[in-house]
C-alpha cells in the first residue's frame, strides 16, 4: 500500500500494529551489491549496530537495550533481501520490533515511522506494502 501527500512524496504512516512488531515488504530497484552499502549508510545514519549479516538477512540494533522511559527505546530491525528472477528489483522484507522496554501506542508507532522513512530514503523502494503482525 502506498501513501502519498500532495507533493507526491511518500508518507511513512504505518498501520497501527496489533502487537509490538511491524513487518514491511517492498521492492528496491538497487542492485544487491549497492543495497548492502546502502544498508551500511542507513546503519550509520541512525547509529545502529549490525549484529548479524549473511547473504540473505541483516539484523541491526538501534538504540540502547536498557533505555530509560525518557529516552528513545531500542529497536531491532531485520532486513531480508530476495532477488526476484523475473524482475529487475530486489524484494526487501523488513521487521521492526522493540528490544526490551518500549512505549505503547503512538510513541512506538512514531519511532517505527521515522526509522522506516530513513530506511526508504536509503533503499529507494519501488513499491511499498505495510503489513502489521501480532506479537509473538
Amino acid at each position: 500500500m502506498r501513501y502519498w501527500d500532495d507533493s507526491m512524496r511518500p508518507l511513512y504512516k504505518l498501520p497501527e500494529p496489533e502487537g509490538k512488531r511491524v513487518q514491511l515488504e517492498f521492492y528496491s530497484i538497487l542492485l544487491s551489491d549497492i543495497l548492502s552499502h546502502k544498508v551500511g549508510g542507513f546503519a550509520d545514519h541512525v547509529n545502529a549496530q549490525i549484529v548479524h549479516a549473511d547473504d540473505a538477512c541483516i539484523r541491526l540494533e538501534v538504540g540502547h537495550r536498557n533505555a530509560l522511559p525518557s529516552e528513545e527505546f531500542a529497536v531491532e530491525i531485520t532486513l531480508c533481501l530476495e532477488r526476484e528472477p523475473s524482475k529487475l528489483a530486489n524484494n526487501v522484507k523488513v521487521e521492526l520490533r522493540p528490544l526490551g522496554w518500549a512505549p505503547s501506542g503512538r510513541k512506538r508507532q512514531a519511532r517505527y515511522e521515522e526509522l522506516t522513512r530513513v530506511l526508504h530514503s536509503y533503499l529507494m523502494p519501488h513499491s511499498v506494502s505495510d503489513v502489521p503482525v501480532s506479537a509473538a
